[in-house]
């Protein structure tokens, strides 16, 4: 299991240095890792409490869409 764990981690890295920005987090000092840390627990939350929800008052929810109820759209819209 160590050896499966090592494994993944340093898969896991290598695929992290191919990301856009990756030198960018490398060069990072404490406090943005912190900083980056909340946020990627607030994502982590956010996903598994909104996105992966079913909202029966709410149609269609996307990632990045406010939960607010759809406008709807024009039946037939002039690009004139």
């Amino acid at each position: 299991m160590d050896t499966y764990l090592k494994s993944r981690k340093e898969l896991i890295a290598s695929e992290r240095a191919l990301r856009s920005g990756a030198d960018r987090v490398s060069a990072s000092n404490e406090l943005e890792r912190q900083a980056d840390a909340i946020v990627r627990k607030i994502r982590a939350q956010e996903a598994k409490t909104i996105w992966h929800v079913e909202h029966k008052e709410y149609n269609n929810i996307l990632k990045g869409m406010y939960l607010t109820k759809p406008l709807g759209v024009p039946a037939r819209a002039s690009l004139r």
